[in-house]
């Protein structure tokens, strides 16, 4: 999969833009003291008084409310823009690391043929052509490690699959733990 596919795939399932996501959908006059809070936890930078105003005089200021929706929604849109640049160069890159390690299994698959055809024609020379058992042997050897990095790349390129996939938000899905859709 290429990274832009990676990406289409992954940022609709991520949890962190669906939460925030939902923050900016829910946020009106009832809700803001929620969504205050909910900011503060994905970002402790975020969610605080607004303007640098003091409790008391958010207390004795009337009619305020409208200021400080527009400034939880400004906040909620940057903290998406953010988390979406973030999530797309951390799924971009994971989608990249896979693709590498498919093109190392590729060349350990090569190298696994090309000794194991090796040590074949070793095997149907082996009487008329002097070749010995320790020749046969070295052979085998090659092909034991050669078979040892194969199966060493495809575990690589499994866990960095592992990788993409919680990057794109579907390792928690895949492994029983669903999401609430978020609109």
């Amino acid at each position: 999969m290429d990274g832009e596919a990676a990406v289409s795939q992954g940022l609709p399932n991520r949890a962190d833009l669906r939460a925030i996501t939902t923050l900016e959908n829910n946020l009106n006059a009832d809700t803001v003291s929620a969504v205050r809070s909910g900011l503060q936890r994905i970002d402790a930078l975020l969610g605080g008084n607004p303007a640098g105003k003091s409790i008391l005089a958010r207390l004795c200021a009337c009619g305020d409310d409208a200021g400080e929706l527009q400034i939880r929604r400004e906040q909620l849109c940057q903290l998406y823009d953010q988390q979406s640049r973030s999530a797309v160069e951390a799924i971009r890159a994971a989608a990249y690391v896979v693709e590498t390690k498919l093109r190392q299994i590729g060349l350990a698959k090569d190298e696994f043929d090309s000794w194991n055809q090796e040590l074949r024609r070793l095997r149907a020379k082996r009487q008329s052509d002097g070749v010995t058992e320790f020749d046969i042997s070295a052979a085998q050897l090659a092909v034991f490690q050669a078979e040892y990095t194969l199966v060493h790349q495809i575990i690589e390129w499994k866990i960095s699959e592992s990788k993409l996939k919680k990057a794109q938000g579907l390792l928690a899905a895949e492994c029983g733990y669903g999401l609430p859709l978020c609109n």
